[in-house]
């Protein structure tokens, strides 16, 4: 709800607040453990993996193939189509 809420009427005015006192702050919910630290690694680079093998390497596949001289050497009736 906050991040839908209007803070002012001048949308390119900035609010800011003051920062929380350290008392206030619960230090023992910033820490993260090593081990989750080292699988959290982990996941990122196995998710960034195929994200590249999934994504990119097709997409690249099909922008070298679908550029208009392979298709006119591929589909000859393009030729036709492009003289309209």
């Amino acid at each position: 709800m906050a991040a839908q809420a209007q803070q002012t009427s001048n949308p390119l005015q900035w609010i800011t607040e003051w920062a929380p006192q350290p008392r206030d702050v619960n230090w023992k919910n910033l820490v993260i453990p090593f081990q989750r630290l080292w699988i959290v690694r982990l996941v990122v680079k196995f998710a960034f993996f195929w994200i590249i093998v999934l994504f990119f390497i097709p997409a690249g596949l099909v922008y070298t193939l679908a550029t208009l001289h392979n298709l006119m050497s591929w589909f000859p009736f393009i030729k036709q189509i492009l003289s309209m």
